[in-house]
């Protein structure tokens, strides 16, 4: 997959990128409540470059060619033999039903088809638009060409992604203090540097951030990245405030810094 499409990822509970203000993206802090901020405004300059935080083998990376053809699947009547595709004809799946509590949900044989066959990278047409949607309402965001979704198998796989982009051995990683075990997980084996910043009721501490990030480069290191989870966070249980996450996200913009927000937890907490 093209790193330059996951960077412009902005996805509903699970991770995204958000880089510096001083050239305003629209990759920003989710608001907590429903007022809107000034972190929600519409970007001022183009899209933002991302280049400079990405791994030298992840800015070598390119998009797959077979993948490029997939949308020429959908032409009627194509056939082709370049990308391995099985023929929806003879998967042995003839039907798909789920019963909940409260209702039951069927597939069709098309929507069946397509849920079994392989598709285009982002994911599922009908998926993307539906969570396209979503994203929309709920943080007020204009649909534009400047951000898109990638569908994941869980956001695990979404932070698994963004920590090999942004990350190598000789990084000084900031990191909620105490933060996620599976993210750690991923980490630590890089040989990354961690700084565990002190988190409250409302998470990340901003003075905290701040005077971390003095004393770093007191010693001549300049974090690229900090890494969050703003909702529910795991394990502390804390929900950063829309002021907090002003707060944090005004620091990053002093300091140049991609926010690597987690937030699979938005739409499960009681805040």
């Amino acid at each position: 997959t093209d790193n330059r499409q996951i960077m412009r990822t902005a996805a509903v509970g699970g991770v995204r990128l958000c880089n510096r203000c001083s050239r305003p993206g629209p990759l920003r802090w989710r608001p907590s409540g429903g007022s809107k901020s000034l972190l929600q405004r519409r970007a001022l300059s183009s899209q933002p470059d991302y280049e400079e935080f990405l791994r030298p083998h992840a800015k070598r990376r390119e998009a797959s060619p077979i993948r490029a053809l997939t949308p020429l699947l959908k032409i009627p009547g194509m056939i082709s033999l370049g990308g391995g595709l099985p023929n929806p004809e003879l998967f042995p799946f003839k039907s798909l039903d789920f019963e909940l509590e409260d209702a039951k949900l069927s597939l069709t044989p098309t929507e069946l088809k397509d849920a079994l066959q392989y598709s285009n990278t982002p994911g599922l047409p009908s998926l993307l638009d539906f969570m396209t949607e979503l994203q929309a309402r709920e943080h007020k965001k204009e649909k534009t060409s400047e951000w898109s979704i990638c569908v994941q198998t869980g956001s695990q796989e979404g932070i698994a992604k963004a920590v090999d982009m942004l990350i190598g051995p000789e990084d000084t990683v900031l990191v909620d203090d105490p933060t996620y075990a599976g993210t750690l997980a991923l980490m630590r084996p890089i040989g990354c540097t961690l700084e565990g910043i002190a988190c409250d009721g409302e998470g990340m501490i901003p003075e905290n951030l701040q005077s971390k990030l003095e004393e770093l480069k007191a010693k001549g290191i300049r974090p690229r990245v900090v890494y969050t989870v703003p909702t529910g966070q795991n394990p502390s249980g804390s929900t950063a405030t829309e002021a907090r996450k002003e707060q944090i996200y005004k620091i990053a913009c002093e300091w140049n810094l991609l926010i690597m927000e987690d937030d699979p937890y938005r739409f499960l907490h009681y805040g």
